[in-house]
């Protein structure tokens, strides 16, 4: 094995994050928060009957609407909005 050096350079890094909790405890809030910092536009995939409307009038982000928890609506809801180009999921 040749051992060599090369330039250290910062890349562009995602951040994969869950946010987990109860009903109501303020995932939603708290991802477009953490989105807002992070910069670039965010997307919200929403399943719970639209609950992210709430946030409308505090936060610029999209909004995807799914009306099951199918993991196949999940993966294609997920390659649209990279499609579109969001930053922040």
């Amino acid at each position: 094995m040749a051992i060599k050096f090369e330039k250290l350079q910062k890349d562009k890094l995602r951040l994969r994050m869950a946010l987990d909790g109860l009903s109501g405890s303020g995932k939603t809030y708290t991802g477009l928060q953490i989105a807002g910092l992070l910069g670039g536009t965010t997307c919200i995939i929403d399943t719970e009957h639209r609950s992210s409307k709430a946030y409308g009038n505090k936060f610029d982000a999209s909004v995807i609407h799914l009306e099951s928890h199918s993991l196949v609506e999940y993966i294609e809801a997920i390659n649209v909005a990279a499609e579109a180009g969001f930053e922040n999921l």
